[in-house]
């Protein structure tokens, strides 16, 4: 399991790959995923420090995503911080 310091998970490719860049920028490696099906693949095979989500995904809201990461076992220490648009 590979070791990640921060993961987003954000449909609007072009704020995604902003924060990506932004933080990369800060020295911080950030990987992301555009939909909740995404970010279950990519997180059961790496462990961030943090998860940014944001709430309006198109497969799946944010909260329920929540939910089913938390059930993921190298995730139930996982903090996530949500955004939203709206």
């Amino acid at each position: 399991m590979s070791a990640s310091p921060m993961f987003i998970v954000e449909d609007d490719d072009h704020f995604r790959e902003t924060f990506i860049d932004v933080m990369s920028l800060k020295g911080v490696e950030v990987s992301g995923a555009r939909t909740g099906g995404e970010a279950i693949v990519a997180l059961k095979q790496s462990k961030p420090s943090i998860i940014i989500m944001d709430v309006q995904l198109p497969d799946v809201h944010g909260f329920e995503l929540c939910r089913r990461v938390k059930r993921l076992d190298n995730h139930k220490d996982t903090p996530i911080i949500f955004v939203s648009a709206s």
